[in-house]
């Protein structure tokens, strides 16, 4: 299994010696019973010792080269072949450690927005006989979500939201379908309009996929402020718009 980029930013912590006392033996814990983490964890260090050695590698470089100048002057036997993997394990090296500062300073956002995203969970669909014309579609609207067929979950929300017939928190199911469906400029629409409600448990729930949606679309500063007002607000979401912050930061 592949590791998240909160775990990656908690071994970055881990390895800048940034965690209390707890933290590193709770995260010590984990590496020890978790091979992928642990795995994670040896790569990140090899890379850093890499980087403090940057300057020693290009000394033995040139020492090497340097060694192979003088042969083929002299002209004696052909170069050592173990000079040239010597110098090609060097360079390689030093190739995988610029990739790794690279990596850790300009996050994939994308993959972020995978490791953060996930929709809406559905409400328990209503079970009962005699329910009114507008109850059952809405029961066969939530189906349809829970299944992820999310196309036709959507055509259901459409036309009970434009008959006025839902509340405002149907637009969040709705605003996940289209973001389920890859349809950004729908999602969008949907989401302000849920941000205009009066409902506490709308809104909030509109800010962090409104944040979500800026995010997959790489708009960072646009994902910082909705973060940022997520956090002063204290919500639902205070604990994963944090963590994300801390990632972008």
């Amino acid at each position: 299994m592949a590791v998240s980029q909160h775990d990656k930013a908690l071994i970055e912590k881990y390895l800048d010696k940034a965690m209390t006392s707890g933290e590193v033996m709770a995260f010590e814990q984990r590496i020890a019973s978790e091979p992928d983490l642990s795995a994670e964890v040896k790569m990140q260090e090899a890379a850093i010792d890499a980087l403090k050695r940057n300057e020693g590698l290009k000394s033995e470089l040139k020492e090497i080269f340097d060694e192979v100048k003088q042969e083929r002057r002299a002209k004696t036997k052909t170069v050592k072949p173990v000079y040239w993997a010597a110098a090609a394990i060097l360079i390689l090296v030093s190739t995988f450690a610029l990739l790794y500062i690279t990596s850790k300073q300009s996050p994939d956002h994308n993959e972020l927005y995978l490791a953060y995203y996930k929709p809406l969970a559905g409400p328990d669909i209503i079970r009962a006989e005699n329910l009114s014309l507008e109850d059952k579609e809405l029961e066969e609207a939530l189906e349809l979500y829970r299944v992820k067929n999310y196309d036709k979950a959507a055509q259901k929300f459409e036309l009970l939201l434009d008959r006025e017939k839902l509340d405002e928190k149907w637009w969040i199911y709705l605003a996940n379908c289209y973001l389920s469906m890859d349809s950004p400029d729908k999602a969008a629409a949907t989401l302000d309009r849920a941000l205009q409600s009066q409902s506490n448990f709308t809104k909030q729930h509109a800010q962090w996929y409104m944040a979500l949606l800026e995010l997959k679309q790489g708009n960072i500063e646009a994902v910082r402020l909705q973060l940022i007002t997520i956090k002063e607000r204290e919500g639902i979401y205070l604990r994963d718009a944090s963590s994300l912050l801390e990632e972008l930061n």
